[in-house]
């Protein structure tokens, strides 16, 4: 894994500053506490189901880098817990990985989300994935203009659902900032 993917501290929109860091099995407790502090509209924007929290079992595949690799984002005040989550997972097609997301309601609309897919899609470039796949809601605006942000075209769209694919050839090229920067 590229060391600056690792761990990075993002300065938000609003100037507060958050540590994106690898999730591991033991942060299951903090992620399903966020889970729980989220409103019925974000989890289902991530999940398109109503779910609030994450079996131990789906927790430890989305933790072991054979299977993909998650984050979770902290306030740097609040180390500990969990205000967003991402997943980078393996399809089972070589090269290919998808992105799944949930911030927390009151850090939504401060960069967090974008900074956090980008701190992903950085990590999946570093680690050999050429394309990554983003599934959302038809209604999940955040995550439609997070999907464009990454440089997704337009999506294939299924019955309430839309799917975006973002090429990764290139990325280091891409004119928006490194959400990955060595934490001080």
């Amino acid at each position: 894994m590229h060391p600056l993917c690792q761990e990075s501290v993002q300065a938000l929109l609003t100037g507060e500053l958050t540590r994106t860091r690898r999730a591991a099995p033991e942060d299951l407790d903090a992620v399903n506490a966020m889970h729980a502090r989220c409103t019925v509209e974000s989890v289902i924007g991530r999940y398109r189901a109503p779910r609030f929290g994450i079996r131990p079992a789906e927790w430890a595949r989305l933790t072991d880098p054979a299977t993909g690799s998650s984050w979770i984002a902290e306030h740097l005040g609040e180390p500990g817990r969990a205000i967003a989550v991402a997943h980078l997972a393996h399809t089972g097609r070589d090269g290919v990985r998808e992105l799944g997301l949930l911030v927390q309601d009151d850090w939504q609309y401060r960069g967090l989300g974008t900074a956090l897919a980008q701190h992903a899609v950085r990590h999946g470039w570093h680690t050999g994935c050429h394309t990554v796949v983003i599934t959302t809601g038809a209604h999940n605006g955040a995550m439609r203009s997070i999907a464009h942000r990454l440089g997704a075209g337009a999506p294939i769209r299924t019955v309430g659902e839309l799917e975006f694919t973002v090429p990764l050839a290139g990325y280091d090229e891409q004119p928006y900032p490194d959400a990955c920067f060595t934490a001080p």
